[in-house]
Protein backbone atom coordinates (compact mmCIF):
# COMPACT_ATOMS: atom_id res chain seq x y z
CA UNK A 1 0.00 0.00 0.00
CA UNK A 2 0.73 3.28 -0.79
CA UNK A 3 0.40 6.93 -0.52
CA UNK A 4 -0.82 8.95 -3.41
CA UNK A 5 -1.19 12.38 -1.74
CA UNK A 6 -1.29 14.74 1.34
CA UNK A 7 -3.12 17.39 2.50
CA UNK A 8 -3.50 20.17 5.33
CA UNK A 9 -6.28 22.08 6.57
CA UNK A 10 -5.91 24.45 9.24
CA UNK A 11 -8.41 22.00 11.32
CA UNK A 12 -7.97 18.98 9.64
CA UNK A 13 -5.32 16.82 8.25
CA UNK A 14 -6.13 14.43 5.88
CA UNK A 15 -3.76 10.99 4.54
CA UNK A 16 -4.87 9.88 1.60
CA UNK A 17 -4.08 5.94 0.77
CA UNK A 18 -3.85 4.06 -2.04
CA UNK A 19 -4.56 -0.22 -1.34
CA UNK A 20 -3.33 -2.00 -4.39
CA UNK A 21 -6.17 -3.89 -6.53
CA UNK A 22 -8.52 -2.31 -4.80
CA UNK A 23 -10.51 1.38 -4.99
CA UNK A 24 -8.31 4.44 -3.47
CA UNK A 25 -9.50 4.45 0.52
CA UNK A 26 -9.47 8.05 2.74
CA UNK A 27 -7.92 7.62 6.23
CA UNK A 28 -9.11 11.47 8.14
CA UNK A 29 -7.52 11.76 11.03
CA UNK A 30 -9.25 15.32 12.68
CA UNK A 31 -7.47 17.68 15.07
CA UNK A 32 -9.16 20.94 15.80
CA UNK A 33 -6.97 24.25 16.29
CA UNK A 34 -5.68 26.87 14.50
CA UNK A 35 -2.28 24.34 14.02
CA UNK A 36 -1.01 25.49 10.69
CA UNK A 37 -1.46 29.36 11.89
CA UNK A 38 -0.16 28.74 15.70
CA UNK A 39 2.53 26.30 14.00
CA UNK A 40 4.05 29.48 11.84
CA UNK A 41 3.57 32.12 14.92
CA UNK A 42 5.71 29.61 16.37
CA UNK A 43 3.69 28.55 19.54
CA UNK A 44 4.06 25.51 21.25
CA UNK A 45 0.85 23.85 19.73
CA UNK A 46 4.00 23.10 17.54
CA UNK A 47 4.40 19.78 19.58
CA UNK A 48 1.37 18.81 19.67
CA UNK A 49 1.24 19.15 15.94
CA UNK A 50 3.99 17.14 15.32
CA UNK A 51 3.17 14.72 17.89
CA UNK A 52 -0.58 14.09 16.14
CA UNK A 53 1.32 13.81 12.67
CA UNK A 54 3.82 11.61 14.27
CA UNK A 55 1.23 9.26 15.49
CA UNK A 56 -0.44 9.12 12.49
CA UNK A 57 2.64 8.60 10.33
CA UNK A 58 3.68 5.81 13.04
CA UNK A 59 0.31 3.87 12.86
CA UNK A 60 0.39 4.16 8.75
CA UNK A 61 3.72 2.69 8.31
CA UNK A 62 3.41 0.20 11.19
CA UNK A 63 0.63 -1.28 9.41
CA UNK A 64 3.04 -1.37 6.32
CA UNK A 65 2.20 1.86 4.39
CA UNK A 66 5.72 4.09 3.23
CA UNK A 67 5.01 7.73 4.60
CA UNK A 68 6.74 9.45 1.74
CA UNK A 69 8.64 13.36 2.72
CA UNK A 70 6.75 16.30 2.80
CA UNK A 71 7.50 19.68 1.19
CA UNK A 72 7.70 21.77 4.08
CA UNK A 73 10.99 20.79 6.07
CA UNK A 74 8.82 20.23 9.03
CA UNK A 75 7.33 17.86 8.00
CA UNK A 76 10.26 16.11 6.14
CA UNK A 77 11.41 16.12 9.99
CA UNK A 78 8.18 14.26 10.67
CA UNK A 79 8.39 12.06 7.84
CA UNK A 80 11.75 10.78 8.58
CA UNK A 81 10.90 10.62 12.92
CA UNK A 82 7.56 8.04 11.48
CA UNK A 83 10.45 6.11 9.21
CA UNK A 84 13.02 5.62 12.30
CA UNK A 85 9.76 4.46 14.10
CA UNK A 86 8.83 1.88 11.23
CA UNK A 87 12.51 0.81 11.44
CA UNK A 88 12.16 -0.05 15.03
CA UNK A 89 9.43 -2.02 14.81
CA UNK A 90 10.85 -3.80 11.70
CA UNK A 91 13.55 -4.48 14.04
CA UNK A 92 10.97 -6.23 16.88
CA UNK A 93 9.25 -8.09 14.95
CA UNK A 94 12.60 -9.85 12.91
CA UNK A 95 13.64 -10.44 16.55
CA UNK A 96 10.70 -12.08 17.12
CA UNK A 97 10.75 -14.29 13.88
CA UNK A 98 14.35 -15.14 14.64
CA UNK A 99 14.01 -17.32 17.85
CA UNK A 100 14.28 -20.52 17.38
CA UNK A 101 11.54 -22.59 18.28
CA UNK A 102 12.13 -25.00 20.63
CA UNK A 103 13.45 -28.49 19.22
CA UNK A 104 11.04 -31.34 18.77
CA UNK A 105 11.24 -34.99 17.84
CA UNK A 106 11.80 -34.76 14.28
CA UNK A 107 11.60 -38.99 13.52
CA UNK A 108 12.87 -42.17 16.08
CA UNK A 109 13.29 -45.86 14.92
CA UNK A 110 13.26 -48.87 17.33
CA UNK A 111 14.97 -52.25 16.86
CA UNK A 112 14.74 -55.09 19.46
CA UNK A 113 17.41 -56.53 21.08
CA UNK A 114 18.05 -60.35 20.89
CA UNK A 115 18.23 -61.86 24.15
CA UNK A 116 21.26 -64.52 25.46
CA UNK A 117 24.04 -62.71 24.57
CA UNK A 118 25.80 -60.27 27.13
CA UNK A 119 28.62 -59.32 24.71
CA UNK A 120 26.66 -58.30 22.26
CA UNK A 121 24.10 -56.61 24.43
CA UNK A 122 27.25 -54.34 26.13
CA UNK A 123 28.45 -53.57 23.17
CA UNK A 124 24.66 -51.94 21.60
CA UNK A 125 24.41 -50.33 25.05
CA UNK A 126 27.88 -49.41 25.39
CA UNK A 127 27.62 -47.81 21.62
CA UNK A 128 24.20 -46.27 22.15
CA UNK A 129 25.57 -43.55 25.26
CA UNK A 130 28.18 -43.08 23.33
CA UNK A 131 26.01 -41.41 20.68
CA UNK A 132 23.42 -40.19 23.18
CA UNK A 133 22.95 -36.09 22.77
CA UNK A 134 25.54 -35.43 19.85
CA UNK A 135 24.72 -32.11 18.00
CA UNK A 136 25.07 -31.92 14.88
CA UNK A 137 25.34 -27.96 13.49
CA UNK A 138 24.17 -27.04 10.07
CA UNK A 139 26.27 -28.73 6.94
CA UNK A 140 28.26 -31.01 10.10
CA UNK A 141 28.11 -34.78 9.58
CA UNK A 142 29.16 -37.62 11.79
CA UNK A 143 31.07 -40.12 11.00
CA UNK A 144 30.18 -43.74 13.09
CA UNK A 145 34.21 -44.42 13.23
CA UNK A 146 33.83 -41.35 15.84
CA UNK A 147 31.26 -43.10 17.82
CA UNK A 148 33.04 -46.37 17.60
CA UNK A 149 36.26 -44.73 19.03
CA UNK A 150 34.42 -43.50 21.95
CA UNK A 151 33.05 -46.50 22.17
CA UNK A 152 36.01 -47.85 22.89
CA UNK A 153 38.17 -46.14 24.60
CA UNK A 154 34.76 -45.42 27.19
CA UNK A 155 33.45 -48.68 28.08
CA UNK A 156 35.60 -51.03 26.02
CA UNK A 157 34.06 -53.78 22.97
CA UNK A 158 33.41 -57.42 24.14
CA UNK A 159 33.29 -60.71 21.99
CA UNK A 160 29.82 -61.28 19.81
CA UNK A 161 29.09 -62.73 16.58
CA UNK A 162 29.75 -60.09 13.79
CA UNK A 163 30.07 -60.92 9.94
CA UNK A 164 33.30 -61.65 8.43
CA UNK A 165 33.84 -62.91 4.39
CA UNK A 166 29.99 -63.65 4.15
CA UNK A 167 30.05 -65.67 7.36
CA UNK A 168 29.01 -65.60 11.49
CA UNK A 169 32.36 -65.52 13.46
CA UNK A 170 32.77 -64.60 17.36
CA UNK A 171 34.92 -61.11 17.28
CA UNK A 172 35.24 -57.46 19.16
CA UNK A 173 32.57 -55.37 18.74
CA UNK A 174 29.69 -57.80 17.12
CA UNK A 175 26.24 -55.04 18.16
CA UNK A 176 27.65 -52.12 17.44
CA UNK A 177 26.12 -52.02 13.41
CA UNK A 178 22.60 -52.77 15.05
CA UNK A 179 23.09 -49.07 16.75
CA UNK A 180 24.21 -47.71 13.27
CA UNK A 181 21.72 -49.42 11.61
CA UNK A 182 19.02 -48.11 13.64
CA UNK A 183 20.10 -44.74 13.59
CA UNK A 184 20.61 -45.12 9.75
CA UNK A 185 16.79 -45.63 10.14
CA UNK A 186 16.12 -42.62 11.94
CA UNK A 187 17.88 -40.60 9.94
CA UNK A 188 16.30 -41.79 6.76
CA UNK A 189 13.01 -41.06 8.41
CA UNK A 190 14.32 -37.30 9.59
CA UNK A 191 15.25 -35.88 5.74
CA UNK A 192 19.15 -36.16 6.84
CA UNK A 193 21.07 -36.42 4.18
CA UNK A 194 22.92 -40.13 3.68
CA UNK A 195 26.69 -39.92 2.68
CA UNK A 196 28.35 -43.06 2.93
CA UNK A 197 26.67 -46.26 3.92
CA UNK A 198 26.73 -50.05 2.83
CA UNK A 199 24.46 -52.95 3.99
CA UNK A 200 25.80 -56.13 5.44
CA UNK A 201 27.06 -59.26 3.58
CA UNK A 202 24.10 -61.22 4.64
CA UNK A 203 21.03 -60.65 5.80
CA UNK A 204 19.93 -59.65 9.35
CA UNK A 205 17.37 -60.16 12.06
CA UNK A 206 16.58 -56.56 13.62
CA UNK A 207 15.73 -54.63 10.42
CA UNK A 208 14.34 -55.33 7.37
CA UNK A 209 16.35 -55.70 3.93
CA UNK A 210 17.64 -52.51 2.41
CA UNK A 211 17.92 -50.78 5.91
CA UNK A 212 21.10 -51.89 7.45
CA UNK A 213 24.18 -50.14 7.78
CA UNK A 214 27.45 -51.77 8.67
CA UNK A 215 30.66 -50.46 9.93
CA UNK A 216 33.99 -52.18 10.13
CA UNK A 217 37.09 -50.35 11.43
CA UNK A 218 39.53 -49.07 8.35
CA UNK A 219 37.19 -50.22 5.80
CA UNK A 220 33.64 -49.15 6.29
CA UNK A 221 32.24 -45.82 6.92
CA UNK A 222 28.73 -44.80 7.89
CA UNK A 223 28.05 -41.07 7.74
CA UNK A 224 25.30 -39.18 8.25
CA UNK A 225 25.00 -35.27 7.47
CA UNK A 226 22.60 -32.32 8.50
CA UNK A 227 21.41 -30.84 5.82
CA UNK A 228 18.95 -28.75 7.66
CA UNK A 229 18.93 -24.66 8.57
CA UNK A 230 18.94 -25.86 12.56
CA UNK A 231 20.82 -27.96 15.26
CA UNK A 232 19.77 -31.59 15.18
CA UNK A 233 20.57 -33.50 18.11
CA UNK A 234 21.33 -37.30 18.73
CA UNK A 235 19.35 -38.88 21.56
CA UNK A 236 19.00 -42.61 22.37
CA UNK A 237 17.37 -45.18 24.83
CA UNK A 238 18.31 -48.51 25.41
CA UNK A 239 16.79 -51.38 27.92
CA UNK A 240 17.72 -55.22 27.91
CA UNK A 241 15.07 -55.53 25.14
CA UNK A 242 15.54 -52.45 22.79
CA UNK A 243 17.14 -49.59 21.53
CA UNK A 244 15.44 -46.20 20.55
CA UNK A 245 17.27 -43.76 19.05
CA UNK A 246 15.76 -40.23 17.81
CA UNK A 247 16.29 -36.89 15.94
CA UNK A 248 15.47 -33.51 17.08
CA UNK A 249 15.46 -30.46 15.37
CA UNK A 250 13.26 -27.93 13.61
CA UNK A 251 10.59 -30.49 12.18
CA UNK A 252 9.02 -29.08 8.52
CA UNK A 253 5.79 -28.48 9.14
CA UNK A 254 3.60 -30.79 7.06
CA UNK A 255 6.25 -33.07 6.33
CA UNK A 256 7.20 -36.57 6.61
CA UNK A 257 9.14 -39.66 5.26
CA UNK A 258 8.39 -42.58 4.03
CA UNK A 259 10.72 -45.67 3.41
CA UNK A 260 10.20 -48.39 0.59
CA UNK A 261 12.12 -51.07 0.16
CA UNK A 262 12.04 -53.53 -3.40
CA UNK A 263 13.55 -56.66 -3.89
CA UNK A 264 15.09 -56.57 -7.38
CA UNK A 265 16.20 -59.91 -7.35
CA UNK A 266 16.21 -63.11 -4.65
CA UNK A 267 19.02 -65.67 -5.66
CA UNK A 268 18.05 -69.68 -4.30
CA UNK A 269 20.66 -71.69 -2.80
CA UNK A 270 22.28 -74.33 -4.50
CA UNK A 271 23.39 -77.70 -2.57
CA UNK A 272 27.20 -77.86 -2.16
CA UNK A 273 28.96 -81.33 -1.10
CA UNK A 274 31.76 -80.51 1.37
CA UNK A 275 33.90 -82.95 -0.41
CA UNK A 276 33.77 -84.69 -4.47
CA UNK A 277 34.68 -88.01 -2.47
CA UNK A 278 31.74 -87.93 -0.79
CA UNK A 279 28.62 -89.93 -2.29
CA UNK A 280 25.52 -87.96 -2.84
CA UNK A 281 23.25 -90.43 -0.93
CA UNK A 282 21.38 -90.31 2.22
CA UNK A 283 24.42 -91.01 4.37
CA UNK A 284 25.31 -87.65 4.03
CA UNK A 285 24.19 -84.41 6.77
CA UNK A 286 23.45 -80.94 6.34
CA UNK A 287 26.31 -79.38 7.76
CA UNK A 288 24.59 -75.79 6.84
CA UNK A 289 21.41 -74.80 5.89
CA UNK A 290 20.77 -72.73 2.34
CA UNK A 291 19.41 -69.46 2.36
CA UNK A 292 18.88 -66.93 -0.38
CA UNK A 293 20.50 -63.78 -1.39
CA UNK A 294 19.09 -60.34 -2.45
CA UNK A 295 19.31 -57.25 -4.56
CA UNK A 296 17.02 -54.94 -2.98
CA UNK A 297 16.25 -51.24 -3.74
CA UNK A 298 15.36 -48.54 -1.04
CA UNK A 299 14.00 -45.00 -1.40
CA UNK A 300 12.70 -42.38 0.75
CA UNK A 301 9.45 -40.69 0.17
CA UNK A 302 8.80 -37.33 0.97
CA UNK A 303 5.28 -36.29 1.51
CA UNK A 304 3.73 -32.57 2.33
CA UNK A 305 0.23 -32.82 3.64
CA UNK A 306 0.24 -36.60 2.67
CA UNK A 307 0.78 -34.91 -1.12
CA UNK A 308 4.20 -37.35 -2.58
CA UNK A 309 6.65 -34.44 -3.35
CA UNK A 310 9.71 -35.83 -3.65
CA UNK A 311 11.02 -39.71 -4.22
CA UNK A 312 14.79 -40.45 -3.93
CA UNK A 313 16.98 -43.49 -4.82
CA UNK A 314 18.80 -44.30 -1.52
CA UNK A 315 20.77 -47.15 -2.10
CA UNK A 316 20.84 -51.33 -3.70
CA UNK A 317 21.67 -53.60 -1.50
CA UNK A 318 23.62 -56.72 -2.29
CA UNK A 319 23.18 -59.84 0.03
CA UNK A 320 25.30 -62.66 -0.49
CA UNK A 321 23.22 -66.15 -0.97
CA UNK A 322 24.28 -68.90 1.51
CA UNK A 323 23.92 -72.43 0.36
CA UNK A 324 23.17 -75.31 1.27
CA UNK A 325 26.70 -77.56 2.79
CA UNK A 326 26.34 -81.34 3.45
CA UNK A 327 28.90 -83.67 4.20
CA UNK A 328 29.34 -87.14 6.16
CA UNK A 329 27.63 -88.04 9.13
Amino acid sequence: MKPCCHSFADQIIYIHIRIENRSEEVVTFEYRGEIMGQIQQGKTTRKKYMFMLLMVSSLAMTNGLSISALNDSKQREISTNAAAIQTKNQSKTKSKSATVAPAKVIASFSTKIAPGHRGRTHNIKSSTKALNNIVLQPGESLNYSDVVQKTKKSYGLKKAPVIVNGKFVEGYGGGICQTSSTLYNAALLSGLEIVERRSHSLPVGYVALGRDATYADNSIEFTIRNNTEANVTIQTKTDNSKITISILGQKEEGVTYEIKTRVLKKIQPKTVYKSNSISRSKQTKTIQKGKPGYVVETKRVKKKNGVVVEEELMSKSNYRVQNTIKGRP
